[in-house]
């Protein structure tokens, strides 16, 4: 006999999870078309070395090779951003520009599962981004964009976390530290949230960085955006220069597009881990759940694209974390999840003239977009009525011998215990019609 058993890091997704992932992705969905944006799909794998090489540092460990060939040849995709890329640049002379895609597929990350923080090795992504665009408008929208999807699944206590990786850049120069080392300290800095000032100082001195460069490096980390000090390091950096003008451009336009200035952190720390950013960076945080991490996050990568055409094609996007949103919802106690989308059970009488009846009604209900089921086995009325107490189904319908003699259906609301009897013909309607007034009360 076989075990059965998951890897771990997967899981299956019950019925009940299933049901709220499904209206949250519908919500998220609805976000995206008001937006504009137009839908894709890629293979759920690529070849190793369209993946390799963009993600940078411990990233590049956590993508999983498959064992075709080689073991070398494929790889499951690592996120959506990446196959994107590859995407644009295979079918770019057929695509509008700017091209404004979605795509909300699984990805997969060889990293410890953390079910807690909603983090696992199988995972959904909800990705807008917008190629061929470098003005600070499409940053504006994105960002605005992950903000409605959010509030759209009902987190509202988030704070939008915003930074430019120009500006890590210039205070990296400022604090002495060697340029080619940039990534492997901006991959230090992300760890920030997860162990502190102090461990990242620890880190960086065993990477070789001395102290006095170390301190110069957090002592304009950990500055406002407007603290006049930045102003007077932006005359020793072009890229720091550059990098707050354009931040401080993306704070007024967010401001007059009316998001709200109380969810906007504009944080120098922010990293964001993976190497492909150039531009803004940004990840929506709930600051009651800081062990979950970002429930969206992106930024610009204006070189990306480059890697695939030899053409310097921009680049902004964001990911809306579904299984986070899922896990925040959770924690905070802000959902009931469902049972099932049942509304009305017939119950199973063993008579096949009274089956034929019970099936013709359940068509009725459902030619009427009532979702309504009948009980298939032969058992006993107290196993018919535990079943639909089991799955939450708020009405139970009777057509036994004595209702059929009457031309009547009983239904009995499994909440009240209240029984009603509604004739045969037209029941679809009539049920319908008690059904809508108990829901408004």
């Amino acid at each position: 006999m076989i075990e059965p058993r998951v890897f771990r890091g997967v899981r299956d997704i019950l019925p009940q999870e299933m049901f709220l992932r499904e209206e949250l992705i519908g919500r998220i969905k609805e976000i995206f078309h008001l937006y504009g944006f137009l839908p894709l799909e890629t293979p759920a794998f690529e070849f190793v070395d369209i993946l390799e090489g963009k993600y940078g540092g411990e990233c590049e460990k956590l993508i999983y090779k498959l064992a075709y060939a080689d073991g070398n040849t494929l790889a499951l995709r690592y996120d959506l951003t990446v196959p994107l890329a590859r995407f644009f640049a295979m079918n770019r002379n057929n695509l509008p520009i700017p091209f404004k895609r979605y795509q909300i597929q699984p990805v997969w990350r060889a990293e410890r599962a953390q079910l807690r923080q909603g983090r696992y090795r199988e995972f959904y992504q909800c990705d807008v981004d917008i190629v061929g665009s470098e003005e600070l408008t499409a940053d504006a929208d994105i960002i605005a964009l992950a903000c409605d999807c959010l509030n759209a699944c009902g987190i509202e206590d988030f704070v939008m976390k915003i930074n430019d990786r120009r500006i890590l850049k210039g205070i990296i120069e400022f604090a002495h530290l060697p340029p080619e080392s940039e990534l492997e300290i901006l991959r230090v800095i992300d760890k920030l949230d997860k162990v502190g000032q102090n461990g990242v100082e620890d880190e960086l001195r065993k990477k070789g960085f001395s102290g006095q460069n170390i301190s110069r490096l957090f002592h304009l980390l950990n500055l406002n955006l407007d603290d006049p000090e930045i102003d007077v390091a932006t005359n020793l950096s072009d890229s720091l220069r550059r990098g707050v003008e354009e931040l401080r451009a993306l704070k007024s336009l967010l401001l007059n597009i009316n998001i709200p200035e109380n969810i906007l952190k504009f944080d120098l720390h922010l990293a964001r881990g993976l190497d492909y950013y150039t531009g803004a960076i940004f990840e929506a945080v709930i600051p009651s759940l800081p062990h979950l991490g970002s429930l969206a996050g992106g930024g610009r990568y204006d070189e990306l694209i480059y890697l695939f055409t030899g053409e310097k094609i921009p680049g902004v996007g964001v990911t809306v974390g579904l299984d986070r949103i899922m896990t925040a919802l959770v924690q905070l106690n802000r959902v009931a999840l469902e049972s099932s989308k049942t509304v009305l059970l017939f119950i199973n009488f063993g008579n096949e003239n009274l089956t034929l009846k019970s099936l013709r009604l359940v068509r009725e209900c459902r030619k009427d977009r009532i979702p309504a089921d009948f009980y298939y086995p032969k058992k006993r009325l107290k196993s018919q009525l535990a079943y639909a107490n089991k799955l939450k189904i708020p009405y139970v319908a009777f057509l036994g011998e004595g209702e059929d003699a009457e031309n009547v259906v009983l239904v009995r609301n499994m909440t009240t215990g209240e029984e009603l009897k509604l004739p045969q013909k037209n029941f679809a309607s009539s049920f319908k019609k008690i059904a809508s007034e108990a829901g408004s009360k």
